[in-house]
């Protein structure tokens, strides 16, 4: 194979840009027309490819930065958890029906010793302390009604307790109350087995 007298350049420009100096950069003749024109296709394609990735990734960070915005803006409201609700009203969800109101509650925590106001946080916020564990429960004032998160069992039954003296029941976030006959059987009318 002879070597070209011409620079690399003048046959494929797109390799020009190599760090090989054009002196030394003779290349044989391309056999075929198609061998330059392919060499431009694919060194085109790999630069519109690059851009094209980058413009996505551009797109995909941005997209990333906006979820992220809004998910901060949201994260006050959102609660992870299942909720129970001591309520008064046929659905806690209601914005209307009777209510439970702050001056009954607070009557409630001076009687019951196993309630108490939560410091740390704001003035809707208590602790109900039970033999081995405590539990959050909050005061919503505009719903009228009482809130906690994930109860164990010993909770739940704390929690019946408690509305059975404000003269409400516990209901769940999808409506389920409680006690249901699951967890309470109906007694028999004849008597024992």
């Amino acid at each position: 194979m002879a070597a070209c007298a011409r620079p690399l350049e003048l046959y494929w420009p797109c390799c020009a840009q190599r760090s090989r100096p054009v002196a030394t950069a003779c290349a044989p003749r391309p056999s075929t027309p198609t061998a330059h024109a392919g060499h431009k296709r694919t060194a085109a394609y790999v630069r519109f490819a690059a851009a094209k990735m980058l413009s996505s990734l551009t797109l995909i960070i941005r997209m990333r930065y906006a979820f992220l915005v809004v998910l901060a803006l949201l994260s006050g409201h959102a609660h992870a958890g299942y909720d129970l609700h001591i309520t008064r009203k046929v659905h806690w969800a209601d914005s209307d029906g009777p209510k439970i109101s702050q001056a009954e509650w607070q009557e409630y925590v001076k009687q019951d010793r196993q309630v108490a106001h939560d410091p740390a946080n704001s003035e809707f916020d208590f602790v109900v302390s039970l033999s081995g564990e405590s539990f959050p429960i909050w005061l919503d004032p505009k719903l009228g009604e009482l809130v906690t998160k994930d109860p164990s069992q010993g909770a739940v039954v704390k929690l019946i307790d408690i509305a059975r003296a404000l003269r409400a029941r516990v209901q769940g976030d999808d409506g389920e109350l409680y006690p249901s006959e699951r967890t309470e059987p109906k007694q028999s009318s004849r008597g024992a087995p």
